[in-house]
């Protein structure tokens, strides 16, 4: 079996979502998976306030730049990434990347890894403020949240590994 079936089996079982744009402007460029949790909070909540229901709609929609977009803004150092969309988290062996939803406030970040080019698997979510720092202790547990998360759906697959960000994302445009 490849990390593709396994996608596919995951996503039969309810275990993993496919996001689609929710409305398409045109070709699809590249695939987005999420969790259940980041899938049902951006669907269907709960939502404790309007203010956090328009705070995760944002999320989709950031979200779906990544289906969608032409290109996507990457850092060329993941510690200075203030525009960038997404980027590798350090360590870079780790191959934990983020999307970074900055507006409104707070900010959030979705954590995942790549299965394949253009084909993101996002597992974990959190808001910014909270994370602290960029080495903070918080910041290293989201990380291996991520990680725990990508073994128990995908052992003993590996997220791919390759040439930073060209061997990732098509049309990756580093800042």
């Amino acid at each position: 079996m490849s990390i593709l079936a396994q996608i596919n089996d995951l996503c039969t079982q309810g275990r993993l979502c496919q996001l689609l744009p929710s409305y398409p402007r045109g070709a699809q460029r590249r695939f987005l998976y999420v969790s259940v949790e980041i899938n049902n909070r951006l669907s269907i909540g709960p939502w404790v306030t309007r203010k956090q229901e328009i705070r995760w709609g944002r999320l989709r929609a950031d979200l779906e730049k990544f289906i969608e977009s032409n290109r996507i803004q990457v850092p060329s150092d993941s510690r200075r990434a203030r525009a960038a969309y997404m980027g590798r988290l350090q360590p870079d062996d780790d191959e934990v990347w983020d999307i970074r939803s900055r507006d409104p406030s707070p900010g959030m970040r979705v954590f995942g890894r790549f299965a394949a080019k253009d084909l993101f698997v996002g597992l974990t979510w959190a808001e910014r403020p909270p994370l602290g720092a960029f080495q903070s202790e918080e910041f290293k547990r989201a990380i291996r949240q991520c990680k725990t998360d990508w073994a128990n759906l995908f052992h003993p697959y590996s997220p791919l590994r390759g040439r930073y960000p060209h061997d990732y994302i098509t049309n990756a445009y580093v800042l």
